[in-house]
């Protein structure tokens, strides 16, 4: 996206998820494509080299930010936590990506807040996200539709 995509996406409120991880994987991509194909080598390269910027931009302007990653192909299942610190490696926030992650992507994609009384899957933690991004790869518990599903140890 370009400067005048990201504030139209930022006037209108249209969510953008980075994906950072996958568009890490694009230089290796643009190096298998060599020579037959350069136009498009250099375009995945050029997404590669500024994909940092790209998610601070779109921070900064106010597009509204979803954390999600293009896994079931090359990037596995399960990455969330990474995708969540790379956006953080790239300038936004904890907190903010956090929240893209959470609370606010429910606001974003409409269903209810968090809120007594409200559906919700919940994902437990020893130590808060928003002050160690790391935390995220050591959830304590994992309730989905009130059920314990998981709990580490």
């Amino acid at each position: 996206m370009t400067a005048d995509h990201i504030a139209e996406a930022a006037r209108r409120r249209i969510p953008v998820t980075p994906t950072l991880l996958q568009v890490g994987s694009f230089a290796a991509i643009a190096d298998q494509a060599g020579a037959k194909y350069p136009v498009y080598a250099a375009r995945m390269r050029a997404m590669h080299e500024r994909r940092y910027a790209q998610a601070r931009a779109f921070h900064e302007a106010g597009v509204p930010l979803l954390m999600g990653s293009d896994a079931g192909g090359t990037i596995a299942h399960g990455t969330l936590p990474a995708e969540v610190a790379e956006v953080v490696r790239a300038g936004v926030p904890t907190e903010d990506a956090v929240a893209a992650a959470s609370w606010r992507a429910r606001e974003v994609l409409g269903v209810p807040g968090v809120s007594d009384g409200a559906p919700a899957d919940v994902v437990v933690y020893a130590e808060d996200p928003r002050e160690d991004v790391a935390a995220l790869t050591r959830p304590t518990a994992v309730v989905l539709g009130g059920e314990v599903v998981r709990t580490r140890g």
